[in-house]
């Protein structure tokens, strides 16, 4: 890769095929050349995440979110993270904050309207998953949680 950018989309691509080891030893070693990236350090987070192992990727995603406060997909990596944990206020302030950095990122109000519903908030689970179906209204999880949700109110009736 000539540029830190194409190394960068290099790792992506690999980890995208699902060859998440050697797209972890590209983002470590785009790390290494500049700690400060926080992108590389959000697709480590994540595919550390996807490797179950949530200690580094919540210190990594916390060093992105440092550099750049304002990276909306690192918002909510770290909500699920606290979920994962528990600690469902912190990760919901996590996806609103998601939100509230790019207010067109559907993942969020996905993930947003997933813990809505473990919390038994369905009405405002059912809003994001609207919400996220008006922004990629193909989303064949969002279509099904949604069901579900509908579903589980039905029972609750």
């Amino acid at each position: 890769p000539h540029t830190e950018t194409d190394a960068l989309e290099q790792a992506l691509r690999l980890h995208r095929q699902g060859a998440v080891m050697e797209a972890i030893g590209r983002y470590r070693a785009l790390l290494q050349a500049n700690p400060n990236n926080a992108d590389a350090l959000y697709y480590l987070a994540t595919a550390l995440y996807q490797q179950r192992q949530y200690d580094e990727s919540q210190r990594l995603v916390a060093q992105a979110l440092a550099i750049n406060p304002r990276l909306a997909r690192a918002h909510r990596l770290l909500g699920l993270l606290y979920e994962r944990q528990g600690r469902m206020d912190q990760a919901l302030a996590s996806v609103d904050q998601a939100v509230a950095c790019q207010p067109d990122l559907a993942e969020a109000y996905g993930t947003r309207g997933d813990m809505l519903t473990a919390i038994g908030r369905l009405q405002d689970a059912l809003a994001s998953y609207d919400r996220a179906l008006a922004l990629r209204p193909n989303s064949a999880s969002d279509w099904c949680n949604r069901g579900t949700v509908l579903e589980i109110g039905r029972a609750h009736v």
